[in-house]
């Protein structure tokens, strides 16, 4: 009958539908790209109580396990060097480097 078929192959479909998804759940994040970690940075800044921030660049991508360069400008002109990875869970951590400087604009 040629409804057997049919239904073999919709079965193969939804099983392989179904492991793709358990599969990449968990899957770790992937680089967040130098445009959206600059906003998501910006946000984060704010959030934390740094008003003045007007915005963040990022040289590069932010992945895991490597540190990237971003700046943050403030309203005033100054900039201040971020160092910045992703985390395990996405997040983006600042660690700033030691001492952090906040440089004046001009």
């Amino acid at each position: 009958m040629p409804w057997r078929p049919l239904a073999a192959a919709a079965a193969v479909l939804a099983a392989t539908a179904i492991a793709v998804v358990a599969l990449t759940r968990d899957s770790p994040p992937g680089p967040v790209d130098a445009a959206g970690a600059g906003e998501r940075l910006a946000a984060q800044l704010r959030d934390a109580g740094v008003a003045d921030v007007h915005a963040v660049e990022c040289g590069d991508d932010v992945g895991r396990g490597t540190l990237t360069r971003c700046e943050a400008r403030y309203r005033n002109g100054d900039t201040q060097l971020l160092l910045v990875v992703e985390d395990a869970n996405g997040e983006l951590d600042v660690q700033n480097p030691y001492p952090a400087q906040r440089r004046p604009g001009g």
